[in-house]
């Protein structure tokens, strides 16, 4: 019973000096639990074994112990899982007309209609359109923010008639998208 007693502080005193906890591991347990019952049976009925295999043999179990709690273990402490956060810039793909800027460009000389007013009151300038395409690619709450009157219209007449745009991805998904797109109105002279 004493050897018994002093493996298991030595059990313990070995953990705290690991930093592992205060309890022994389960197989000490058993081999402690082994040990008393090994005590408690009568001097009669134990086979005569020589007193250095019997150290041995505790030794032996002792480093199988001690080498069982020293090896890592997995755990689910979620504190040292690192986040990293990426940067937004460089998870979006903006929406786009089909073709990119010169199909774009292409589609607003075959469409794009001079109003006749405006060519009279020889009128030119820049109008800033602002619209959404959404997740499907359609183009839709045209508005024209600023520009002379007269070709305002014609602007936001453009952009509703075009076809659908590559929508806009962020992470990997679909999204909608607003956007700002100036047009600008310029007067040929002959």
């Amino acid at each position: 019973m004493m050897i018994c007693s002093i493996l298991l502080r030595k059990q313990i005193k070995y953990n705290l000096f690991c930093g592992l906890p205060e309890a022994p591991d389960v197989r000490f347990a058993y081999f402690i639990a082994f040990c008393i019952l090994w005590q408690e049976l009568p001097i009669i009925s134990r086979p005569k074994t020589k007193p250095m295999k019997i150290f041995f043999s505790i030794c032996i179990l002792f480093l199988i112990a001690c080498a069982s709690k020293a090896q890592p273990k997995a755990t689910n402490d979620t504190s040292q899982i690192v986040t990293i956060h990426a940067d937004s810039s460089k998870m979006e793909i903006e929406s786009e007309f089909p073709g990119g800027p010169t199909a774009w460009a292409r589609f607003l000389n075959a469409n794009l209609v001079y109003p006749k007013k405006a060519v009279k009151k020889n009128i030119e300038g820049d109008v800033i359109v602002q619209f959404i395409v959404d997740k499907e690619g359609n183009v839709s709450n045209v508005e024209a923010l600023s520009g002379p009157e007269l070709l305002r219209e014609a602007a936001v007449k453009v952009f509703q008639n075009s076809p659908k745009w590559k929508p806009a991805f962020q992470y990997g998904r679909k999204v909608k998208s607003y956007k700002k797109q100036p047009i600008k109105f310029r007067l040929q002279t002959a």
